[in-house]
């Protein structure tokens, strides 16, 4: 037990891999996006974080389909990865200013005379508090 929690969440193993593919995104040698986090998924020494992002990834639920450049999910799984055993409130924070998490809610279309109350509702009501309690 004392080997799964023993990581450090700003640490990615899997970083020297793509400095070394000479900047190349993780995305460039795997097709779809998800097939990379599969393949990490299965080799990564530090299962616990990849089960973390994996399971706050589903809970924040965005997907590729409304999301580009893919870039932003593999950034937004990152995020999970480095504060996904942390405060919830901090990740919630987080999650609210996430490139990806704006563009899947209509944030992006907000502005402040003309807020999107579709992003706060959604946020409010997916993600914190549960249909018809806020």
């Amino acid at each position: 037990i004392e080997r799964i929690f023993a990581f450090d969440p700003n640490h990615d193993p899997f970083a020297e891999l793509f400095e070394q593919t000479r900047g190349l995104t993780p995305f460039t040698y795997w097709d779809p996006p998800r097939d990379w986090w599969f393949n990490r998924m299965l080799r990564t020494p530090q299962p616990l974080q990849e089960r973390i992002a994996l399971c706050w990834h589903d809970h924040f639920a965005t997907a590729g389909g409304k999301i580009w450049p893919p870039m932003r999910l593999h950034s937004q799984i990152d995020l999970f990865r480095r504060a996904g055993l942390g405060s919830f409130r901090e990740l919630l924070v987080a999650v609210g200013r996430d490139p990806a998490m704006l563009l899947w809610l209509d944030g992006v279309h907000s502005s402040k005379g003309a807020p999107n109350e579709n992003y706060a509702r959604e946020v409010m009501e997916l993600f914190v508090l549960g249909e018809g309690h806020y």
